[in-house]
């Protein structure tokens, strides 16, 4: 039993305490991995207890509602960095399915999904990743669905009947994976409510290749009707860096005014995409660019993603030199892959005598139209890479 002594003794140990505590500063930062070399920090909530009080048991419940608070803090700082300024690339470990569900909840709030920002998680993992696709991206993909758009349209049969549509932004949402694949072809039959997804694409450049080779294994592992999945593979000769506010070049940027599109890199030629130096800091550099393209082979239930040899799998480049011959042969065989598997959905003989007769041509992809986009896409990257740098240096007081 306590007497009122010892109760008074222990009352003025706890005051003592919270004046030692709040006295100092709060140094509990508890530290979050976002990317490798950076971290997300956030403060959890912290809650004193008397001495006396903290000897009782915690219940089920106390336990539970620290977890959920602690959580709602994590989620609200992830999304605060999420819809702020544009990152190329980040990775949030250790997330929850319910806190991603309420951190989609809140950015569709907000109205996220008009950004270029995209999504990937991983629910056995609970691996959330964060990539912007640039421009250097986007123009390659444009190029690669133009070609393939205009070979599908070939196909001398009634839209009403059969009709193809490759898309950019298909939510992908498995048990293993909720993503938006960079590019997407889907088979859509008359009287399909939904389609069929047979091929798949994603670009590696905002994205590591690690990452998309995950992603490519669990789409053509929770899809089984995948008949085609491809890689672009853009290396930078040098990690992207920007000047930041204190290197020797900020000065000279900042005391001058922003440039404009026409103005952007002009004592450079156009070939000289590889390397974007303006003003003295260097905002793209290329190394290379490959094509890597995998289609299922006849008899397997999926694509052996896995192997790298034999007739279901090519590689080509785009940069430092083109060569696409050997990606022009597996996306004619996987259009021919797509050619039959569309025999199980049509049933007019006069349908699939047409079908029958059209046979893919030998060049989907123009090696011109692929070099021009990789040249526009790597000027636009750098010019929003500065302008990105510039908008940083507007919000700083």
């Amino acid at each position: 039993m306590n007497t009122p002594t010892a109760n008074s003794a222990v009352s003025r140990n706890w005051r003592r305490k919270v004046r030692s505590l709040l006295s100092s500063p709060l140094n509990c930062k508890v530290c979050h991995p976002v990317c490798p070399g950076r971290f997300f920090p956030f403060h959890p909530l912290w809650n004193p207890v008397p001495t006396a009080m903290a000897k009782r048991p915690r219940t089920r419940s106390a336990h539970r509602h620290r977890r959920n608070v602690t959580s709602r803090v994590r989620c609200k700082e992830i999304i605060r960095v999420i819809s702020g300024v544009l990152q190329e690339y980040l990775v949030f470990e250790e997330v929850p399915f319910s806190d991603y569900t309420y951190i989609m909840d809140r950015l569709e709030e907000i109205g996220y999904k008009k950004t270029w920002n995209r999504l990937t998680y991983f629910p056995n993992s609970q691996r959330l990743v964060m990539s912007s696709p640039s421009a250097v991206h986007g123009f390659v993909l444009e190029s690669i669905m133009t070609g393939l758009d205009r070979v599908l349209g070939t196909i001398a049969v009634p839209k009403t009947t059969l009709v193809f549509r490759t898309m950019t932004a298909k939510t992908i949402i498995t048990d293993s994976i909720h993503a938006i694949p960079d590019l997407s072809i889907i088979m859509c039959t008359e009287g399909s409510r939904l389609g069929r997804l047979v091929c798949l694409m994603e670009c590696a450049f905002s994205q590591s290749d690690c990452d998309v080779m995950r992603k490519l294994n669990t789409y053509v592992r929770d899809i089984p009707d995948l008949l085609v999945v491809g890689k672009i593979l853009v290396k930078e000769a040098e990690r992207y860096a920007s000047p930041g506010s204190d290197s020797s070049v900020a000065p000279q940027l900042r005391s001058s005014d922003t440039m404009t599109g026409e103005e952007w890199g002009h004592d450079q030629g156009a070939d000289e995409f590889h390397r974007v130096v303006v003003d003295g800091h260097t905002w793209f550099s290329l190394s290379s660019v490959e094509i890597h393209v995998w289609t299922r082979q006849a008899g397997r239930s999926e694509i052996e993603i896995d192997h790298s040899d034999g007739g279901e799998y090519a590689v080509g480049t785009l940069y430092p030199t083109v060569n696409l011959g050997d990606i022009n042969r597996i996306f004619q065989r996987g259009l021919q892959l797509i050619k039959e598997d569309t025999f199980r959905e049509l049933v007019d003989q006069s349908l699939l005598d047409r079908m029958a007769a059209w046979s893919p041509p030998p060049y989907v992809l123009d090696s011109t139209s692929l070099r021009d986009a990789l040249v526009f896409g790597a000027w636009t990257t750098a010019y929003e890479r500065y302008l990105c740098w510039r908008s940083e240096l507007k919000s700083k007081p």
